[in-house]
């Protein structure tokens, strides 16, 4: 059973690392390098539906978007902030 838990957490830390290079690539277009979380969202189709078909709530949501951005956070890797009910992130300078 440990194989499949370290096979997806490599799966995730493979999907992190993508995420990390798209905002290394796109935060020199935005003030103090601090790129939007909802543009990554939707530049990186990262607003899927959290939950199985027959649950009542099923409306799209960033939540693989917040689940990578923690990953990276955790390491390091990102800075992450809100303004307001905004979220911006860019890679952590060190």
């Amino acid at each position: 059973m440990h194989h499949h838990r370290e096979a997806i957490r490599l799966h995730l830390a493979s999907c992190a690392s993508e995420l990390l290079a798209y905002l290394a690539a796109v935060e020199s277009r935005f003030p103090d390098r601090m790129v939007p979380a909802a543009e990554a969202k939707e530049a990186l189709g990262l607003n899927l539906v959290a939950v199985p078909k027959s649950s009542k709530d099923s409306a799209p949501s960033g939540w693989v978007f917040g689940a990578l951005a923690r990953i990276l956070e955790d390491e390091g890797k990102i800075e992450y902030i809100r303004k307001g009910s905004r979220s911006f992130c860019r890679v952590a300078t060190r």
